[in-house]
């Protein structure tokens, strides 16, 4: 599945915006890579599914949500800037490494155009009129 996003306005959700986010609670998930596509960027998640996802199931023993790997593609034909954070990834309970939560996902508007913003401790990245694709493993 893939999703365009349309003319929106600051009151749009991105579950909304992109109908393979529908489902999934980004401010929740963990980013554990991030990595460089034509035109954009992926980020590979432990992906949060809420109760209403096709995937979803009771969480694991110790884990507080349903989670599902997947990688999340940003990518435009317009522009887009990535702006990585320097802090260091962190180490989860596992021993895996992450880089925190994708805990904005909203639109902007951006030197005069409408634009989707991503953030949170791994960086800032600002994308015009993005196709969201998610795939899990």
């Amino acid at each position: 599945m893939s999703a365009r996003s349309k003319a929106h306005t600051p009151d749009v959700d991105y579950p909304d915006a992109f109908t393979d986010l529908t489902g999934v609670y980004l401010e929740d998930s963990w980013v554990l890579d991030i990595a460089t596509v034509e035109r954009g960027f992926s980020f590979e998640l432990d992906a949060v599914l809420s109760t209403n996802h096709a995937r979803h199931r009771q969480p694991a023993p110790g884990e507080q949500h349903c989670y599902g790997r997947a990688i999340l593609t940003v990518t435009s034909p317009k522009r887009s800037l990535l702006i990585r954070s320097v802090l260091p990834a962190a180490r989860d309970a596992s021993g895996d490494l992450n880089f925190g939560s994708i805990d904005i996902f909203r639109a902007v508007e951006w030197g005069g155009e409408d634009a989707w913003e991503l953030g949170g401790d791994w960086g800032e990245f600002l994308i015009v009129e993005p196709t969201v694709v998610l795939v899990f493993d």
